[in-house]
């Protein structure tokens, strides 16, 4: 997924690949280009970044992993993650790194009680590197889209601003 996002980006950008049909008329294709990119890199943080997260989370704890009585905190761990990704995503390609660390600490807040209930030291490392694994997928895919953004249509960011 990550090679067809870069491959999407380095045709529209450097070959200057017409659509097959015309919607000039409607939205430049720049513009058009830029918002293929944009949901394309979300949907890459949406889906495959639970893939990534799962996968270094289960290299870290193969003991609960099969667990059935954890199935649930996984499955609710899983949309969790889904929509934290997005945010972050979202949050980084905005460029509002302030609201990135507001976020993460907040995350960090609202999980404190369980790093001193029974699980103790295991689940705190279990959290941060599910945390920080699920942050660095999004910090890619949220400076990827800026990027993206700010070479195909830069004028978005500043009618961004100016409209806020």
């Amino acid at each position: 997924s990550i090679a067809n996002l870069l491959l999407l980006y380095l045709i529209v950008r450097y070959l200057h690949v017409q659509p097959l049909y015309d919607f000039s008329w409607l939205i430049a294709s720049n513009k058009v280009a830029t918002i293929c990119l944009t949901v394309s890199s979300l949907a890459v943080v949406a889906r495959g970044g639970a893939y990534f997260v799962a996968a270094i989370l289960e290299r870290n704890d193969p003991v609960h992993s099969n667990d059935p009585s954890r199935m649930k905190e996984f499955e609710r761990g899983y949309f969790i993650g889904i929509l934290e990704r997005l945010i972050l995503s979202i949050i980084v390609a905005l460029g509002s790194f302030e609201a990135l660390a507001f976020l993460v600490a907040t995350k960090g807040l609202i999980r404190s009680k369980e790093f001193d209930g029974e699980r103790g030291r295991d689940f705190i490392e279990y959290f941060i590197i599910g945390t920080l694994a699920s942050v660095l997928m999004a910090i890619v895919a949220g400076l990827f889209i800026r990027f993206s953004i700010m070479s195909l249509w830069p004028d978005f960011l500043k009618d961004l601003r100016a409209a806020g």
